[in-house]
């Protein structure tokens, strides 16, 4: 055993030396760089360009050859390196429209620069409904003489030139193929109706009409194929619902259906009470005459009065009041209270009405031209004239502007589209991208 000052000594002795040893081991893994050499870049590839005054290119320690690759480089990134007594930023390299002087004065080999992605230019077609129609007169010409080519050929015309109008539906034509895929159905020939109507759905796809005619086709040519007849279907349920054409007169009828269920149940609810409690009235009317007075006179005589409301025409609520007060000393209290809080309900269906009609209505409005206008398809250019003559005068909305510019846009009509494009820019920012396109 040690003594304590032995042993002392001993964990001194210990200490050092496991400190020089974790000197020396850190020592040997790092790598002695000298402060004076130049930096170098790892992972880049240094080519030497032979040059007039170099023409043998000695190997360094700090740079590898060209012909030795380095393991520290990545092997899509180079550096150009100049010639002897030349820098990079006395090379002349400035833009890309100095880049070629300046690599031939520096004798710097440089690589070209791909361009970026240029934008495809702008197609302009100018179609009118003149043009537009004349495609609908040849394919009724070539359908009505069962010229099979003809007929497709001008469909097919009649689709290309739906597209390249920028139409979204081409509804007049839709409804016409769809008659004449029928009239195809009643000969016999399905392939044919099937052919068509398929067709009509591509020339108006968010017409609800063209998906039930097609289902129908489909039916009529295979009663089997339930799939694609249920997916028409599926398309004419969601196309009726996405239309405001469609959607609103759903709400309408669904509006009326209510209002007018709810007058039934007021009249049926105060009709049966008043029908209930009826003889107990007459009784009653018979002792407010002189006895001379047989009681079938004044029977007639009460309902005499009762039908009053009705023959001048005072109205059912009015009319039902003058019933209820007739019976109402007859009934309990809960029925009195129900029955004229129905009647007191029954003012409300006038004005609850005139909101259902003026909420829905959509037929014969500025908002159907609109529409007409915004689809493209043939007889927009007749919708758009009063358009065009409420924005000369300067009083068009900004979705009349818009509605007017897209159609001009789609005929080929750029600068009358400029002029209603700036037009409806008032408050409305965001137009400007579609006038950034005309102007690249």
């Amino acid at each position: 055993m040690f003594a304590y000052g032995d042993d002392l000594v001993m964990r001194r002795f210990l200490f050092v030396g496991a400190l020089v040893g974790a000197v020396f081991s850190a020592q040997a893994q790092v790598e002695l760089v000298d402060p004076d050499a130049k930096p170098v870049r790892a992972k880049k590839k240094v080519v030497p360009v032979p040059s007039a005054d170099d023409d043998d290119l000695t190997n360094t320690n700090d740079t590898p050859a060209a012909d030795e690759p380095d393991p520290n480089a990545e092997p899509d990134e180079t550096i150009v390196k100049p010639s002897a007594g030349k820098s990079l930023p006395d090379a002349g390299v400035k833009g890309a429209k100095g880049a070629d002087a300046g690599v031939a004065d520096a004798g710097v080999a440089v690589a070209a620069v791909p361009a970026g992605p240029q934008l495809p230019p702008i197609r302009v077609t100018r179609l009118t409904d003149r043009e537009i129609d004349a495609a609908w007169q040849a394919w009724r010409k070539a359908n009505a003489t069962n010229d099979v080519k003809a007929e497709q050929a001008t469909r097919a015309d009649m689709l290309k030139m739906k597209r390249e109008s920028g139409a979204f539906d081409a509804e007049t034509w839709a409804i016409g193929v769809l008659r004449a895929s029928r009239a195809h159905q009643a000969q016999g020939d399905s392939g044919a109706a099937v052919e068509q109507a398929l067709t009509a759905s591509e020339l108006a796809p968010n017409l609800p009409a063209v998906w039930s005619g097609l289902a129908n086709a489909y039916f009529e040519a295979d009663p089997s194929g339930l799939g694609r007849i249920f997916s028409a279907l599926g398309n004419a349920i969601s196309t009726a619902v996405a239309d405001p054409r469609y959607q609103r007169a759903f709400v309408a009828n669904i509006g009326a259906v209510i209002l007018i269920a709810y007058v039934l149940v007021t009249l049926g609810v105060v009709l049966a009470l008043f029908g209930k409690r009826l003889k107990y009235f007459l009784f009653d009317f018979h002792f407010l005459f002189p006895r001379i007075a047989a009681r079938w006179q004044t029977t007639v005589l009460a309902l005499l009065l009762m039908v009053m409301p009705v023959v001048f025409r005072f109205g059912i609520a009015v009319t039902l009041s003058i019933w209820l007060a007739c019976v109402s000393m007859y009934l309990v209290r809960r029925e009195r209270i129900v029955a004229a809080v129905m009647i007191a309900l029954l003012g409300l269906i006038a004005p609850l009405g005139r909101l259902l009609v003026e909420s829905t209505a959509f037929g014969d409005t500025p908002a159907e031209q609109l529409l007409r206008v915004n689809k493209g398809g043939p007889g927009a250019e007749a919708a758009a004239v009063d358009i065009a003559r409420i924005a000369n005068e300067g009083t068009a909305t900004f979705p009349q502007l818009l509605a007017l510019a897209n159609l001009e846009l789609r005929r080929g009509q750029l600068e009358s589209a400029i002029v209603h494009l700036k037009a409806a820019l008032a408050g409305q920012a965001w137009v400007e991208t579609r006038l950034g396109e005309l102007r690249d």
